[in-house]
């Protein structure tokens, strides 16, 4: 089986949730005598529940500059599928847009928009998890040591800190049979004008 936990539960700036890990390597341990096997994936859609899906605790979005209060607001997340709305018929189907949102797409979605078919406007997300070095290289986090280190490092470092201490608390367990490390990244190449095709240029 397939076991989603999430970013939230159990890491908040470099504090870890210990009684909510026990609780899971209990869980866990219980599978062999039930003849099941689990994949643990630290799942995420739309980076994070603060950004409309869930995955990523808030101090992340925080970090790099987003006031909670007004995501919504401003229209940089769409936050009705997470507040008890989102089930009726016009709006099924709505929270995967939440990728696109300024929100999610600053912390993990790279996205391009041909010139082609968007009357010649080019729109890239910067993406601070994946590629914050190229899109954000003059945004600066003080980590756990209080150094300050570009922001691509510092939300990798604290993912990957994080993922050692579940992996360190679980890894061991006979019905553990493996990680998926980051699920549904929705990482999309970014197109520049160099990059298309005479056909994409004339369509």
């Amino acid at each position: 089986m397939r076991i989603n936990l999430q970013m939230t539960l159990l890491h908040s700036r470099g504090i870890y949730d210990t009684e909510y890990l026990g609780y899971v390597r209990d869980l866990l341990s219980l599978l062999p005598e039930y003849g099941m096997t689990a994949f643990v994936a630290l799942h995420q859609d739309v980076w994070s529940r603060y950004s409309g899906g869930s995955g990523a605790p808030a101090w992340t979005l925080e970090a790099v500059g987003f006031d909670l209060h007004s995501l919504e607001e401003s229209g940089a997340a769409w936050l009705v599928g997470i507040k008890g709305g989102g089930h009726v018929e016009s709006e099924r189907g709505l929270w995967p847009c939440g990728y696109q949102k300024l929100a999610a797409a600053t912390m993990a979605c790279v996205l391009s928009l041909c010139p082609v078919c968007f009357q010649g406007t080019q729109y890239i997300a910067s993406t601070c998890f994946w590629a914050g070095d190229t899109f954000a290289p003059k945004l600066l986090i003080k980590d756990r040591d209080g150094q300050e280190v570009p922001v691509q490092q510092f939300l990798q470092n604290a993912f990957l800190d994080m993922y050692e201490v579940l992996a360190r608390t679980i890894g061991d367990l006979e019905g553990v049979i493996g990680f998926e490390v980051f699920p549904a990244a929705f990482v999309l190449h970014c197109v520049n004008s160099k990059e298309r095709t005479d056909d994409e240029r004339t369509t």
